[in-house]
């Protein structure tokens, strides 16, 4: 893969030429963040003004001028921050543009919604968005960043969760199947409290694996579906998803294996690409081999290319611990209300 389109420097040309694209899609972007901070800039201003506006008998005919300085200088400087963020993130979306040019890969920048990925964390929260999809043109592959916000919008609590994710096309349908990785989950004195993935399934669906594998990810399959999982999860495969995702999750879907990670990854860094197309060349081979010939039973035709709908979904739990978690707030909540009440 040529990677020499992130060490390039962008010309004044190519930032003319790209920065209303489509594929960056940056328009309303830079507008909002442009009306954010000269606002702020402006606000920060005229909290200044007041402040030297009221130490005018200290500092004395300084007072309104230094207040004039900064109502003016606090915009303008917000203004400059705003244009060299705006320069620095068209560059860097120049460089993506052309890296997929280059080998052969289509690229979209700040795309809303969740681009009708069944996958788990695309079924969660709301103001979903990709902020970068990078996809084979053939569509066998992709890679992005995406984000959503949970909580409610008026609530002190909402906030944006962020992912990365590498999405393979399989050949055939497979069961709902997901790799809880235990390396990202909430542990408190080195027992594992709480899952980081945005679901929780019921327990009677978790599947014992040989070796070493259970240290690493907690299997979920369906009922009924444990010897498919098996026909999937050979010894070897087990040992590469151990070897190179580790600290990922991951899950089977339909005709899809998505991997999944926390934050936002680095697509501009060519050591990013080369450990997911590590994890594309190893892992995904070894699956699209393994399971090039499956067909659920239960179908009973394999021209179908379907799975039964007791196997295409895992069935959803309860978290305790998070029930446990939001009677807590909620007690701590009340408590602090009627506290702020009582001191009226």
């Amino acid at each position: 893969m040529d990677f020499s389109a992130f060490n390039e420097p962008v010309t004044q040309a190519e930032i003319a030429e790209y920065k209303d694209s489509p594929y960056l899609n940056m328009k309303q972007t830079n507008k909002s963040m442009f009306a954010f901070m000269v606002t702020g800039g402006a606000l920060l201003g005229i909290i200044l003004m007041g402040v030297f506006i009221g130490m005018t008998e200290s500092i004395g005919a300084a007072g309104p001028i230094l207040a004039t300085i900064f109502v003016i200088g606090c915009p303008s400087a917000a203004i400059l921050v705003v244009r060299a963020y705006i320069r620095q993130r068209v560059v860097q979306g120049i460089r993506l543009l052309k890296f997929g040019m280059r080998n052969n890969l289509v690229v979209y920048l700040n795309v809303p919604g969740n681009a009708g990925y069944p996958g788990l964390i695309f079924q969660v929260g709301e103001q979903q968005s990709l902020s970068q999809w990078v996809s084979a043109s053939d569509g066998s592959y992709v890679v992005g960043n995406y984000s959503y916000f949970i909580g409610s919008r008026t609530s002190r609590e909402r906030r944006q969760i962020n992912k990365h994710f590498l999405m393979l096309k399989l050949p055939r349908k497979l069961p709902n199947m997901v790799l809880d990785g235990t390396k990202n989950n909430l542990k408190v004195f080195g027992r594992e409290l709480m899952s980081n993935l945005p679901a929780t399934f019921n327990k009677d669906q978790v599947l014992s694996l040989e070796g070493d594998f259970n240290s690493y990810f907690t299997l979920y399959a369906p009922k009924e579906y444990e010897r498919d999982a098996l026909y999937v999860f050979t010894p070897d495969l087990m040992a590469l998803f151990m070897d190179n995702t580790s600290q990922y999750d991951a899950e089977i879907i339909d005709d899809m294996l998505f991997v999944y990670g926390d934050g936002w990854a680095n697509l501009y860094n060519p050591n990013v690409w080369t450990r997911f197309l590590q994890i594309k060349n190893v892992v995904g081979t070894k699956l699209i081999n393994q399971t090039d010939y499956y067909a659920d039973e239960r179908v009973g035709n394999r021209a179908i290319n379907e799975v039964a709908t007791g196997g295409r979904r895992l069935r959803r739990g309860i978290s305790w611990i998070a029930i446990v978690f939001g009677i807590a707030y909620a007690i701590f909540e009340i408590i602090h209300f009627l506290l702020d009440a009582s001191s009226l």
